[in-house]
């Protein structure tokens, strides 16, 4: 008996994996997606195994009820497009590539940016996990927990622990050679579709080390070599999520600019972008009120 292996729809995968996790954090189940969507069961699961392109008016719903973020929702788009092409057996408009029978192909496969969904992860416990994963990544980096702990200004024991994290959720691994090695060039970490404490957390405290920078390392050098600044704006409604789409855009392209070549520091950047007054009307009774 001949097994028939189906190729698999770039954006039909990436629907699968946020519903995956939205099934795996908020037990979503395929006939609650079937009810919220008006599709039935039978079809999505088509979709799901890449036996069906939904076409794509039906991808926007099903991606909206996802509650994917806006880049997230580009991505599967064009991802689509790629789809219907291939399905239809044509070649897409730009066939050549600058990269293509050149040495430098495979720097531009590693170039992508991966979507990396850890809703609940032990990623998010601590501020360390991640940094120290970046780390991993510089060419001064020492696979030594004492000088590691140097480093960071933290205890032998967090490295470690931050070390178990990252191998046991496979965001890095060793190599052949024994050093570390990110799993994922390029990751970003797509908002979640719901509000989860670890991910609060995690944001807080590196708000809360900002503050400590801010206030205790006041001397020049520390100055010159950050950069807190803030805009307070009188905004429309209307534009709050193309901004946010924005900004997203913009760190990623200060992201690559700040990778290339050697590099040496990890630093966090960090937006925060949420508001100071109450959407509400004011109560005018309230407001007249001693």
């Amino acid at each position: 008996m001949t097994t028939v292996k189906i190729e698999k729809f770039e954006s039909t995968e990436i629907l699968k994996t946020h519903f995956d996790n939205l099934k795996q954090h908020d037990g979503f189940s395929l006939r609650q997606w079937s009810a919220v969507v008006k599709r039935s069961a039978a079809f999505l699961s088509l979709v799901l195994a890449s036996k069906r392109l939904p076409n794509r008016a039906t991808l926007a719903i099903l991606a909206k009820s996802l509650q994917l973020d806006t880049l997230t929702t580009e991505k599967i788009f064009a991802a689509h497009e790629r789809d219907w092409l291939k399905s239809k057996k044509m070649a897409p408009l730009q066939t050549h590539s600058p990269f293509k029978n050149s040495k430098n192909s495979r720097q531009a496969q590693t170039d992508e940016v991966h979507d990396v969904l850890t809703d609940d992860s032990m990623i998010f416990s601590s501020w360390l996990n991640l940094a120290l994963a970046e780390y991993v990544s510089c060419e001064n980096f020492v696979d030594d927990v004492e000088i590691l702990a140097d480093a960071f200004s933290v205890a032998a024991g967090d490295i470690k622990r931050s070390l178990s994290i990252l191998t046991g959720e496979k965001f890095i691994t060793r190599e052949s050679n024994g050093r570390f090695k990110k799993q994922v060039r390029k990751a970003r970490f797509p908002q979640s579709p719901r509000s989860r404490q670890i991910i609060r957390q995690f944001h807080a405290d590196l708000m809360k080390k900002a503050i400590v920078h801010l206030l205790n390392k006041t001397d020049q050098s520390s100055f010159q070599n950050r950069l807190m600044t803030g805009y307070t704006i009188a905004v429309n409604p209307e534009k709050i999520e193309t901004a946010k789409v924005m900004i997203e855009k913009a760190l990623i392209a200060i992201a690559d600019h700040l990778v290339e070549g050697p590099c040496r520091e990890v630093y966090q950047l960090q937006v925060q972008f949420f508001p100071l007054s109450n959407s509400e009307k004011p109560n005018r009774k309230k407001l007249g009120s001693r």
